[in-house]
């Protein structure tokens, strides 16, 4: 009899242990996780959300260098940086190489910037659409960042799925709320990067097109599909011929034109919003065609916050 209680007595410790392990295995271990480790000195990281082996890595970018003076922004962001220049949708992390960059959105309300401009603006000041942010307003964990525009006020959001990166947008209000589209730019930018981009908007709330660039693959194509929640008041292309570092030079504006290829080219999405009104974008991509990245952006779940 005593044998048997023996045997009973450790079947119910080893019982109650393993369900001491289930419950500790269940505990959110994300909290512990910092992903701005690795975005200062040369770590070359970037705080982006993105699902493991994902296809699509959105998140910040605070500068490019032309070619070789790239090092120290293979992932696109610093965390020593004090400006923003957009959101681009594919980033190398860890990487000691630099590359990518594909397909920048930028905010902005009031004047439209066609260039990012210099990165050494002082604060208050405005020469391009980049701008100014802190620390103390930024945010991310594993799934999720969060950093707020400060010249416009904007307060960005970002998570993503396998294939699409999701966006939130709060605005301030006003007549004149605008989304950039820059296909020229690229982590690791030379004359040339880009052989090819094309744009098309085949209503008034989705865009598509692709790239096709030089780097560490050649050639390299890749395709895009974006879609808005609410539809833009209007549209516009630019086309721009000539390619320095630090700005665009004469750029060619063509309003409500829904169709724009060539070697540097963007475009620009308007709307009117209210105070704290929200714009959600959606962005997936593809390496095999524009119907592809559409047919992928509604895809897979987003990682969750909590």
């Amino acid at each position: 009899m005593n044998k048997h209680w023996v045997l009973f007595s450790i079947f119910l410790s080893l019982a109650l242990f393993s369900c001491s392990r289930k419950n500790a295995a269940v505990e959110d271990l994300c909290k512990y996780v910092n992903p701005f480790i690795g975005t200062g000195t040369y770590g070359h990281t970037y705080p982006g959300p993105s699902v493991p082996f994902g296809m699509i890595q959105p998140g910040p970018e605070t500068n490019t260098r032309y070619f070789r003076q790239s090092y120290k922004w293979c992932a696109g962001y610093h965390y020593d940086d004090r400006t923003i220049m957009g959101f681009s949708q594919t980033h190398f992390t860890g990487c000691g190489h630099s590359d990518l960059g594909d397909f920048l959105i930028m905010p902005m309300v009031g004047k439209l910037y066609t260039s990012a401009g210099p990165d050494s603006v002082p604060a208050g000041a405005r020469w391009g659409y980049r701008s100014h942010y802190s620390h103390n307003d930024e945010e991310a964990s594993p799934g999720y960042y969060r950093v707020m525009l400060k010249d416009d006020h904007i307060n960005a959001e970002i998570t993503s799925t396998c294939r699409a990166g999701l966006y939130r947008f709060t605005f301030p209000g006003s007549d004149s709320t605008r989304f950039l589209l820059d296909m020229i730019h690229s982590i690791y930018e030379f004359p040339g990067k880009v052989t090819y981009a094309y744009i098309r908007m085949p209503n008034d709330s989705t865009v598509m097109g692709y790239r096709e660039t030089r780097g560490y693959l050649r050639p390299r194509f890749v395709y895009f599909a974006m879609v808005f929640s609410k539809p833009f008041n209007s549209f516009g292309t630019i086309f721009e011929d000539t390619l320095a570092y630090g700005s665009r030079k004469y750029p060619h504006i063509r309003m409500n034109f829904r169709e724009i290829g060539g070697q540097y080219i963007k475009a620009f999405f308007n709307f009117k919003t209210r105070e704290k009104e929200q714009i959600l974008v959606k962005i997936g991509i593809s390496s095999v065609s524009t119907a592809g990245a559409y047919c992928l952006y509604g895809r897979g779940r987003p990682i969750s916050r909590n």
